[in-house]
């Protein structure tokens, strides 16, 4: 897992296990990490020596001061304050037949759902940290083979970037939560794709053939991305997590990094 910044150009590690099967790592504004493995969820807070596992499930995330995740079966979203002072409950169930996927907002205060039915069809919705509805809910386009598109929120509006290597949902779109309008931004195959901590570009990973590059672009229909990493064939497509920059750290060693 490596960091990129946004501002410098500069990328290092980050000192968490790395993703050798699925991307699957998040992080809170104050510096938790979370991250599966295997289904494991792992936690790790800032002045903590050692990772803690937690429980079994996916995409682990933080809002407030709480840990939510999908459960095993993908069927609920759990919630647990993060110190674990508690067990975890389900704030928002779906029907048998159905699978969910959940990320948190940038700013931490909507969790984004997307809900697939046994058709296949892709509901997305926003809930509150206590798994209340705070949309009516809009479809969104499948990726290759029925799976999950890619898809991140603005951090001030309800306005999502959907992007996937194929499928219908190929290349990145933007979605407005409210009515369902979708637009198209590019129709190359992308991997992931995220909203920059303003909301005025977006950072996405798109393949190439000689491997995965790393391209900031305006989040505008046909603009050229400009290349930030890459290509590599260890870049993986997975996993894009936009974190806030951390506090000016002295360089000791002069290698030009923190």
């Amino acid at each position: 897992v490596w960091t990129i910044d946004l501002a410098s150009g500069i990328h290092q590690p980050a000192g968490l296990p790395a993703q050798t099967e699925v991307f699957d790592v998040h992080s809170s504004r104050d510096g938790w990490w979370s991250w599966s493995t295997r289904a494991v969820i792992w936690i790790r807070s800032p002045d903590a020596e050692e990772d803690t596992r937690v429980q079994m499930g996916f995409t682990p995330d933080f809002i407030d001061d709480s840990l939510v995740y999908v459960s095993p079966d993908r069927r609920d979203l759990m919630k647990m304050p993060r110190d674990l002072s508690e067990l975890p409950v389900s704030i928002f169930s779906v029907p048998v037949g159905h699978e969910l996927a959940a990320s948190v907002s940038p700013l931490e205060r909507e969790i984004v759902v997307l809900d697939r039915d046994e058709d296949g069809t892709i509901r997305l919705l926003e809930l509150d940290a206590e798994g209340n509805p705070l949309t009516p809910g809009v479809f969104v386009p499948e990726a290759l083979d029925g799976a999950f598109p890619k898809v991140s929120r603005h951090p001030f509006e309800p306005t999502y970037v959907v992007s996937a290597t194929g499928g219908v949902a190929r290349g990145i779109s933007l979605l407005d939560g409210e009515t369902g309008v979708l637009d198209g931004i590019s129709e190359t195959p992308t991997g992931n794709a995220v909203f920059t901590p303003d909301g005025r570009s977006l950072v996405s990973i798109a393949p190439t053939p000689y491997g995965n590059v790393v391209g900031l672009q305006p989040a505008v229909p046909d603009a050229d991305p400009l290349i930030l990493l890459g290509p590599s064939p260890f870049i993986n497509d997975d996993g894009l997590e936009p974190v806030p920059v951390p506090p000016p750290v002295p360089d000791t060693d002069s290698d030009g990094r923190p």
